[in-house]
């Protein structure tokens, strides 16, 4: 987006340090530091190997699957990376900590009855009086 910073980087931050997950697509130099300053004099681990392209290796697996007509099956990996999804989602749009046991527990559902809905459906969200959409509301918003 213009005038916006240009990064494709994941981080995380916990109560005991920070870490830098990936920095870039194709070279991720995972790193682990014990505090929140990722400076060298904090680090505490990194990567000691040449990284390899995620998304390149993730592609050779598939295709040396089919290329050696072995079983490939991604759906296990791929609904748990769902879940965690979910888990962030209903994180921040509750301001609440949010367990994998309530995210499949729940009932939760951002349209109702979205399985009916049709091109010729009405919206199921409409903007307020001041044009503007509702938003979650972190410490009031239930989804659990």
């Amino acid at each position: 987006m213009n005038g916006c910073w240009e990064t494709y980087s994941d981080y995380a931050h916990g109560s005991k340090g920070s870490a830098v997950i990936m920095t870039s697509l194709g070279a991720p130099k995972p790193r682990i530091y014990k505090s929140h300053n990722m400076v060298p004099q904090e680090l505490v681990w990194e990567y000691g190997q040449e990284d390899c392209n995620p998304y390149i290796a993730e592609w050779q697996v598939l295709l040396d699957a089919i290329r050696q007509d072995k079983p490939h099956n991604e759906a296990r990996r791929a609904g748990e990376a769902n879940v965690t999804a979910l888990m962030g989602r209903m994180a921040a749009h509750t301001g609440q900590h949010i367990t994998w046991e309530q995210v499949a527990n729940s009932d939760f559902q951002l349209v109702k009855d979205i399985d009916n809905m049709t091109f010729d459906s009405p919206a199921p969200i409409h903007e307020g009086p001041d044009g503007i959409y509702p938003a979650p509301q972190p410490g009031i918003s239930k989804e659990c």
